[in-house]
């Protein structure tokens, strides 16, 4: 009996630990969706990615890169909802989903032990040498190249903002901001590009208010900037200090988030623009599946990838 004991107690305990994690991890998993393009598999530079080209691909139409924290082209996929090849039948553009080096992009914050940062992985030059080549494959504008990046994909998208400027025309991100100045090892250069940011006021991982950054209070990631301090900074380059804030309506879905758009604008219209999720986390809100329940809540008032796509000014065909 005495040994039974100490046996039942780890089960128990083992159990608990399962039941915890698979809360946590608990999501939805997005539906398949219908399109009417191709889904071309393609490699550059020895990494693999996927493109989506609609059927119909008018001349010079945009490309729009997704980028994702699990780095791997199918989990750009499912992540975004398929959403942004639903978009591309509707807009007109083509999407493509690039793969990391071994799982994790060298975005530019300083404390990242990842092997790209080892091997000196310049993963700037690989995602405007990957958009050039599609661009020369499929007949695109090179003036119309945009980057969408979720958590460690949007750090990426901010890292190729602030150094290869002249090779994006915008960037939409969730759930990132940009690293502190001493926790960054990014070349900057101060040309304006628009930027599109969302974040959660109760996000886990990315603080809306900046300050520490890890994951869970493991692995150290360094200070990032606020999500606001971000937008300013995009702003100040741009040089549109006009400001202006409005709520979105309530989804009406039960669902406690409230979701304030903030812009900075000049005459010919917004340059940055920042929704800020009170009461949201780490999520990249879209209308088909969620991220994991730990995380923190998706809202159900925004759909990100359609604000990225009309922020980008891709109309519907």
């Amino acid at each position: 009996m005495f040994l039974l004991i100490p046996l039942f107690v780890i089960l128990a305990l083992c159990l608990v630990c399962a039941a915890a994690a698979a809360w946590f991890m608990l999501g939805r998993a997005p539906r398949p969706v219908a399109t009417s393009g191709r889904l071309i598999e393609g490699e550059y530079q020895q990494r693999r990615y996927l493109s989506y080209v609609p059927a119909a691909v008018p001349e010079g139409a945009a490309l729009v890169l997704v980028l994702h924290s699990g780095a791997r082209a199918e989990q750009a996929r499912r992540g975004t909802g398929y959403r942004f090849e639903q978009l591309a039948d509707e807009r007109g553009f083509v999407v493509a989903y690039p793969q990391a080096f071994e799982g994790a992009w060298n975005d530019s914050r300083k404390l990242l032990p990842i092997a790209a940062r080892q091997h000196g992985i310049d993963d700037s030059a690989f995602l405007v040498g990957l958009a050039q080549g599609l661009v020369a494959e499929h007949g695109l504008n090179p003036r119309r190249v945009f980057v969408f990046g979720h958590s460690a994909g949007g750090q990426m998208a901010l890292r190729l903002a602030v150094e290869r400027p002249e090779a994006v025309s915008g960037v939409a991100i969730t759930a990132a901001c940009l690293p502190a100045p001493g926790n960054d090892v990014a070349t900057h250069h101060r040309r304006m590009v628009p930027l599109l940011m969302v974040n959660g006021t109760v996000d886990p991982l990315t603080a809306f208010n900046g300050g520490s950054q890890s994951l869970f209070g493991f692995a150290p990631r360094g200070d990032l900037l606020s999500a606001r301090a971000t937008a300013e900074h995009f702003a100040e380059l741009a040089q549109a200090p006009d400001h202006s804030s409005e709520p979105l309506p309530m989804s009406g879905k039960g669902d406690s988030t409230q979701v304030v758009r903030h812009r900075w604008s000049v005459a010919a219209g917004p340059r940055v623009e920042l929704y800020e999720v009170r009461g949201g986390g780490h999520a990249l809100p879209r209308p088909n599946g969620r991220g994991p329940r730990g995380l923190g809540l998706q809202t159900s008032a925004l759909d990100v990838p359609l604000a990225a796509c009309e922020f980008f000014g891709l109309k519907t065909l």
